[in-house]
């Protein structure tokens, strides 16, 4: 008989072969949290989710992320579809959602743009939690699928997708954009696929597997915010961004010179959030 704390230990075990100890006792949990919403306790495992165990090590010692392996995530309590042709959803893009509440009526119907919407996290968390028209864009043929099936998966019926590079697809000017974009600058990806998964944390080994487009930037990350910015002060549209790398100051600079009225808030792990808010 395997009991469900065996079942953690045996996980945790084998996930040290690639990870540190810290990082592999913290996933192992989440398995058992996530698969089979258990905790270690001393209650049979079925015989059937054993075999899935040694299957789903395998495919995480090849580097796979969790969330791909398991076929979904979480976002701000939502379950959502994970696939490797979108980016995993991120805990810490809930401020982005939380500063959009703050700045609008959730009961009025105004109509925002997620721009960048990958597997449509952003879009359908403020679909459910508002009465807001929403659009999302993406670059990405094959995430828009992804945001497709989550929208089906939420009974989501009323998101506008459409494909296409930042607020060149819409037809109607938004009243508010929120973005999550790739903003980590692509010469940092030959330096996360050179490392040792056990230096790396959890999120930088998802980093390695997701699709680079929805990941990596040029300009030291910062290409598509600006390319962002830039077109949202022409429409002049209040922008409500996360940016994720380490150039702040450039990125502000480069906002104030646009015009913006500009303002950092920082999440629990530091990542700042560009508020920016037309001047005049």
């Amino acid at each position: 008989m395997t009991t469900w704390a065996q079942l953690q230990r045996k996980i945790e075990v084998s996930l040290y072969l690639i990870m540190n100890i810290l990082n592999s006792r913290t996933e192992s949990y989440q398995w058992l949290s996530d698969a089979w919403n258990q905790e270690p306790n001393d209650s049979e495992v079925p015989s059937e989710i054993l075999s899935d165990v040694d299957q789903y090590i395998a495919r995480r010692l090849n580097g796979e992320p969790w969330p791909y392996i398991i076929g979904f995530s979480w976002f701000m309590g939502y379950k959502f579809i994970a696939h490797q042709d979108a980016t995993i959803p991120r805990e810490n893009t809930q401020r982005i959602i939380n500063q959009a509440l703050q700045m609008f009526d959730p009961d009025k119907p105004i109509r925002v743009a997620d721009v960048g919407t990958g597997s449509g996290i952003m879009a359908i968390t403020l679909a459910l939690q508002t009465k807001w028209k929403i659009t999302a864009v993406d670059s990405s043929a094959q995430a828009l699928k992804i945001t497709e099936k989550n929208c089906n998966f939420h009974k989501v019926d009323d998101i506008e997708l459409m494909v296409g590079n930042m607020l060149t697809p819409l037809v109607r000017i938004p009243d508010l954009v929120v973005a999550n974009l790739p903003s980590i600058d692509e010469t940092i990806k030959t330096k996360l696929d050179a490392s040792s998964l056990k230096d790396l944390s959890i999120e930088d080994s998802y980093t390695r597997r997701e699709p680079s487009i929805g990941v990596y930037a040029p300009e030291n990350g910062n290409f598509w915010i600006k390319a962002l910015l830039k077109q949202s002060y022409e429409w002049n549209i209040p922008v409500v961004i996360q940016q994720i790398n380490n150039n702040k100051l450039e990125l502000l600079e480069y906002a104030q010179s646009l015009g913006w009225h500009t303002g950092w808030i920082t999440n629990e792990l530091n990542n700042p959030l560009l508020i920016t808010i037309r001047k005049g």
